[in-house]
């Protein structure tokens, strides 16, 4: 009866075919049941856990409950802090009763089969624990509706997370209210309409995740000039309405990790305050409009791993500015001033398909990316003959060159890739 603390998560076969056991551990805490099979405690797991008003944190990720109960007679928690449903089965819209979850300071219900309205979500949340929720995660539900003005009363919020549901129309300007966001993921939904000016007002935001809706307008960068905090920025408009519209000689206020902009306005020329950037590990850009040959000090970002810049007009020889260094300039593996190549061995994935790259490939390309493991150099206008140095880039998985002008013989490279 002293139990505070019971973790019984299990990645194997352990199962509890009734959970009223529980209601004897009247001093209990924290319970973690993640994994363990709960479908035939599925009709009295919520009446059970509401007899011990003690808990703070709940986690039944993955439990394979099916019924998420849409009332309770009389609503005991009264210390909960962290709910925690991830991976079950409800097919039921979020209780009225969570408005009586006064303490909450972190509800995750991603990938529970969610049903309602979105404004009736946020509208209860805001009822209850407007002065104490910082996490909301609803990824991967079939949530719908207008996100509602009232989001702006969860200040506190720091994380919400409402990807892959059926969310629609625009982003309240009553966000910018949510002063201690630092990450807001808003991607694949049907949401539309410009971003707000407010989102400037986000000062403490380090994601920021947008793909896969129909945005339109433009950014600029007064709304981008207050994000200091910034590291990952994603946006896409399926409608191709959504233009990014700053300055040439911009300098932003962030470092940024990764960043993913799609079918949206950027182009014709590369970005020129992506320059700053010097932390980049994963640049996409596709089918943004660019219409120049590539910029060499994108081939120097030393923590480049993913780039995807296909589906443009880029013009131009395939990486005409590398090229292979001397045996001595080999040996400085941290001298990156002579050459591009030395930044290059984190590299994983190059996608320049769709464009307009003529020439031929270079001879020394498995020297120059010998760590890719996938590449896709399609849809272009490349010539001449596939060079025998491929054979030596023992990472790749992946190699598509189709639909250029290439001749010659594909030659025998097994011993490469055999050794």
């Amino acid at each position: 009866s002293n139990l505070r603390y019971l973790d019984l998560s299990s990645y194997s076969s352990l199962q509890s075919n009734d959970l009223y056991w529980l209601s004897s551990l009247t001093s209990l805490e924290y319970l973690n049941m993640e994994s363990v099979n709960l479908s035939l405690a599925s009709t009295h797991w919520l009446q059970v856990l509401n007899l011990i008003p003690s808990l703070s944190e709940v986690h039944l990720v993955s439990c394979e409950l099916q019924n998420l109960p849409q009332s309770l007679h009389t609503v005991n928690f009264t210390s909960l802090s962290v709910l925690e449903l991830t991976g079950n089965r409800f097919k039921s819209p979020i209780p009225r009763w969570f408005s009586n979850l006064s303490t909450l300071v972190q509800l995750d219900l991603t990938i529970s089969e969610i049903t309602g309205d979105v404004s009736a979500v946020i509208g209860d949340l805001t009822t209850c624990c407007k002065n104490s929720l910082e996490e909301l995660i609803l990824a991967g539900n079939q949530i719908s509706g207008h996100i509602p003005h009232s989001l702006g009363l969860l200040k506190k919020l720091k994380f919400l997370d409402l990807l892959l549901n059926f969310i629609s129309g625009p982003i309240p300007e009553t966000v910018g209210n949510l002063t201690n966001l630092e990450v807001l993921d808003l991607s694949y939904n049907q949401m539309n309409g410009s971003l707000p000016e407010s989102i400037k007002m986000l000062t403490k935001l380090a994601s920021l995740d947008l793909l896969q809706n129909s945005w339109q307008g433009i950014l600029s960068e007064n709304q981008l000039q207050s994000l200091g905090k910034l590291e990952y920025f994603t946006i896409s408009s399926s409608n191709k309405s959504f233009t990014i519209n700053v300055s040439d000689n911009w300098v932003p206020p962030f470092s940024l990790k990764d960043i993913e902009i799609n079918d949206c306005l950027l182009g014709p020329k590369f970005p020129a305050w992506l320059k700053t950037q010097k932390q980049l590990s994963t640049v996409i850009l596709t089918n943004v409009g660019i219409s120049e040959v590539i910029s060499d000090w994108l081939w120097g970002l030393s923590q480049l791993t993913w780039c995807d810049l296909s589906n443009n007009q880029i013009t131009g020889s395939f990486l005409p500015s590398l090229e292979y260094p001397s045996p001595a300039l080999q040996k400085s593996t941290f001298n990156r001033s002579n050459s591009s190549f030395t930044s290059w061995h984190k590299l994983y994935n190059l996608n320049l398909a769709g464009n307009l790259l003529s020439g031929p490939i270079p001879a020394n390309i498995g020297q120059v990316l010998a760590s890719v493991s996938m590449l896709n150099l399609s849809w272009n206008f490349l010539d001449g003959r596939m060079p025998s140095s491929i054979g030596r880039m023992r990472n790749l998985i992946s190699l598509d060159l189709s639909n250029n002008q290439l001749s010659g013989r594909i030659l025998d490279n097994s011993r490469h890739l055999k050794k």
